[in-house]
């Protein structure tokens, strides 16, 4: 299945905007995991997220959840995908809700394209459907302390 050109380009929103990647990591070895990424430009500042289907107890259907979000580069991606400091941007309250934001605009403009322009994490087949919710994993990104500076 090839994918149209649409499938990465970036999205644009009044101030800030967002694209998908498509998997990243195949060029850390055979033993890391290849991730489904995307970029956010927030503020002129690209940092990369990870996102990825979360099946539900049927196994079948599925909803979408943020996993990590901050890293600078692909290169710095950890195997747990967890952010870490030095690897990943910090944020302020404000930022983070940007980021939300801009990852469930994004979702919804990506899950309206057809199949072959549709990120991987979102293709449905007849047994499989994605039932339209984003979630964001506990510590999905680093919190920048109150009143340091940016």
């Amino acid at each position: 299945m090839g994918y149209k050109d649409k499938t990465f380009e970036w999205i644009n929103f009044p101030s800030d905007r967002i694209r998908y990647l498509r998997e990243g990591g195949g060029a850390r070895g055979r033993d890391f995991i290849p991730v489904e990424l995307f970029a956010a430009d927030i503020n002129g500042k690209i940092d990369l997220g990870i996102i990825k289907r979360d099946f539900l107890a049927n196994r079948r259907d599925f909803n979408v959840e943020v996993v990590s979000f901050g890293w600078t580069s692909v290169g710095v991606i950890d195997d747990d995908w967890t952010p870490r400091p030095g690897a990943c941007s910090l944020f302020t309250m404000r930022e983070l809700g940007v980021a939300q934001a801009l990852v469930l605009q994004a979702v919804h403009v990506w899950s309206a394209y057809e199949d072959d322009s549709k990120p991987s994490f979102l293709i449905e087949s007849p047994q499989s459907h994605f039932m339209g919710e984003v979630s964001f994993r506990e510590g999905w990104a680093l919190l920048q302390e109150q009143g340091a500076s940016s």
